[in-house]
């Protein structure tokens, strides 16, 4: 029975944290690589924060590597996690209730460089939700993990993520398949990633790998995305998007800093087809968007967006009673080149 150090350790895990921390039970064993479990642990959220608790779970087991620690690396061979509740929330101001109040916790949470993260070799969530709002941007996402698995070992393990919920007022689903946890922490290594979603009516695809994922910078990633309107993307994104007939569209998407740009687009939009290529950037005063399209195929009514032409209303997702409107698409198959339009909005 371990519960005589259960006092200790949550008044040091609170002082660290700047919460209170709270364990019902604690037991473990000893040896060079013991086993602690924790039973319902409750972690307490910031004051402002809407839900009662940042983190609680019914079972929390760690298996650690003491020779390991004693030479300085934190080596987590197995975790266990039965019903965790994971409340995140961003304020008005942009403050999040995980910035805990010391220095130490927040960066064992939020590593700066990923090679900090422990080693950890094998993940189990059973039965495990997450929730995650921002007053400001009106997002409201509520989701819950059917199962995520990973091993570690030599590094061919994956990370496996199911989850559903809804995103402000609609429900998504979600499946994620990344590198292992040892891959993970490998900075000379690119992290592979593949992202299904739906949400809002859309169908979205994303796979490739991320140069460093704690900071999600150095995206190399191949997207195909579905859906009847660009706009519905707005409240994933947070950027504006314009209103759209219906699209699917493949594209590599890259990241450099404020700016985003998707090279090698190619699918369809409405009635026409587009390739070429787009930029956002979100580091200029107002919102800067450039694209560099060609079609062989071209309706105005697809691509009126960008150059202010409003789509009619009784086409809005390119279907409808189209033939009221005069069509204007542009039809030469035989022609040697594809058109080419050029658009940028400030």
């Amino acid at each position: 029975d371990w519960n005589w150090a259960r006092g200790l350790a949550t008044d040091f895990a609170s002082k660290k944290a700047g919460r209170e921390i709270r364990i019902a039970d604690l037991q473990g064993e000893w040896s060079l690589h013991p086993t602690i479990r924790l039973r319902d642990v409750h972690i307490a959220n910031a004051e402002w924060a809407e839900a009662g608790k940042l983190f609680s779970a019914e079972l929390l087991e760690v298996k650690i590597d003491l020779p390991e620690l004693l030479r300085g690396r934190t080596v987590l061979p197995e975790i266990k996690l039965v019903k965790p509740d994971i409340a995140l929330e961003v304020n008005m101001d942009g403050t999040p209730n995980w910035d805990l109040a010391t220095e130490a916790a927040d960066e064992a949470i939020t590593p700066e460089d990923r090679t900090e993260a422990p080693l950890i070799g094998r993940l189990s969530i059973e039965d495990g939700r997450i929730r995650y709002k921002d007053i400001k941007r009106s997002l409201d996402i509520d989701g819950h993990i059917r199962t995520v698995e990973a091993t570690g070992g030599e590094g061919t393990g994956q990370v496996q993520l199911n989850g559903q919920g809804t995103l402000q007022g609609e429900r998504f689903e979600i499946r994620l398949v990344g590198g292992s946890l040892l891959s993970l922490r490998e900075a000379k290594d690119r992290y592979p990633l593949t992202l299904d979603i739906k949400a809002v009516d859309t169908q979205g695809t994303i796979s490739g790998s991320l140069a460093d994922p704690i900071k999600f910078d150095g995206l190399d990633l191949k997207v195909r995305l579905a859906g009847p309107n660009l706009a519905k993307l707005t409240k994933i994104t947070g950027v504006p998007l314009p209103l759209t007939p219906k699209y699917d569209l493949v594209a590599r998407l890259q990241r450099d800093e404020k700016v985003w740009g998707l090279t090698g687009i190619d699918g369809n939009m409405g009635r026409s087809d587009l390739q070429g290529s787009l930029k956002i950037d979100l580091g200029k005063p107002r919102l800067y968007l450039e694209a560099d399209l060609k079609s062989k195929r071209l309706d105005y009514r697809d691509v009126g967006f960008l150059i202010g032409v409003p789509i009619p209303p009784d086409d809005e997702a390119g279907r409808g009673t189209g033939d009221k409107v005069a069509s204007a698409s542009l039809k030469d198959e035989k022609a040697q080149g594809a058109q080419k339009q050029k658009d940028v909005v400030d």
